[in-house]
């Protein structure tokens, strides 16, 4: 293989990996807001023998959503920085100027931003990785309160 294919094919895993990812998170926030306006129709609806046991059902199913989606997403933004780090050592060892390297050229802004504790911090709470696995546990989080409130229909 050479290496511009190589690179193509790296530049399309990136692509591949950032969709994916965005895809899976757009999934599980329809998903959980499903199960959320399931639950508050069953809490707030007429009372049947098996209510709780619904109510808990789908908390359940919530919370066990939201750490699966923490966990996947964290992998595929692992992936993600894989597959950018490669291309980011193509276009380091490449000699031809001619092209646009974006892969080196947010690499390098990242190496030359200042390097206090504060940027630090608000560069990761603003980055991606950050927003898809904190989203997904805090969902958990709620769909545990759900769980708790469900328990208190006994």
């Amino acid at each position: 293989m050479e290496k511009k294919d190589y690179y193509a094919s790296l530049v399309q895993l990136v692509m591949q990996s950032e969709t994916i990812t965005w895809n899976r998170f757009n999934n599980f926030l329809v998903s959980s807001s499903i199960l959320i306006v399931a639950w508050a129709a069953v809490y707030f609806g007429k009372d049947f023998t098996s209510k709780t046991i619904v109510l808990i059902a789908l908390s359940l199913m919530g919370f066990l959503a939201g750490i699966l989606s923490a966990l996947l997403g964290h992998r595929g933004r692992q992936y993600l920085n894989l597959y950018f780090s490669q291309a980011h050592y193509c276009e380091e060892k490449d000699d031809e100027p001619l092209y646009i390297k974006p892969f080196f050229i947010a690499n390098d802004q990242i190496r030359r931003r200042p390097e206090s504790k504060i940027r630090k911090l608000v560069y990761y709470i603003s980055s991606s990785h950050f927003l898809i696995v904190t989203g997904s546990l805090a969902y958990s989080a709620i769909f545990y309160i759900l769980y708790y409130q469900s328990w208190q229909l006994l």
